[in-house]
């Protein structure tokens, strides 16, 4: 097999691995208002806002974080899109006028990310495979960006699951001895 026959087949690859993972990253942003609903409406209304532990993040803080990040993450996404190709500019959280409380910022995470999947279905595979330049990370695509996205998403609905193992541990009685309890001793999901 020739070079050229190689390397054809390799970026025919590339192709198909990228849009894979595109498709699973669109899945998964997809998913996750229903994922986050089910969890935080799980979570006790009065300890919404209760660290499990000292250094990690209650679920009311997870809620405003991700919706801070949804807005930074979609302005990263046109960044590359509409860009040169050149360095994107740092953008920061954007910081809310007030804090909301848990339903509210619930609700405007699944209004904004349905905003965001509608502009994300319409971007062509042209506009995704453009590229911008992170400073701390160098050149990434706009698929790239978007898959970073959703793994994002899937880090703090682990963080979610785990507050809520943190507060069902205690009783489980004689099972305790079975499952770690999170946060404790092993490495957990960091904000």
């Amino acid at each position: 097999m020739s070079t050229t026959a190689r390397r054809a087949g390799a970026d025919r690859f590339h192709e198909s691995e990228s849009r894979d993972a595109h498709l699973l990253a669109r899945s998964v942003l997809e998913a996750s208002p229903d994922t986050l609903r089910s969890l935080l409406r799980a979570m006790p209304a009065d300890s919404a806002g209760e660290r499990p532990v000292e250094d990690e993040w209650s679920g009311l803080e997870v809620m405003r974080h991700l919706l801070g990040v949804e807005e930074l993450l979609r302005q990263r996404v046109e960044a590359i899109v509409t860009g040169n190709g050149g360095p994107i500019a740092r953008l920061d959280i954007p910081q809310q006028p007030t804090q909301p409380s848990l339903p509210v910022a619930l609700a405007a995470w699944c209004d904004r990310r349905q905003q965001n999947l509608a502009w994300l279905a319409g971007l062509d595979l042209e506009q995704r495979q453009r590229t911008g330049v992170l400073p701390q990370l160098g050149p990434i695509s706009a698929d790239e960006q978007v898959c970073e996205w959703a793994y994002h998403d899937l880090e703090h609905l682990r963080q979610l699951m785990a507050v809520l193992e943190h507060r069902l541990h205690p009783g489980m009685g004689p099972f305790r001895a079975v499952y770690p309890r999170p946060f404790e001793g092993e490495e957990s999901p960091k904000p």
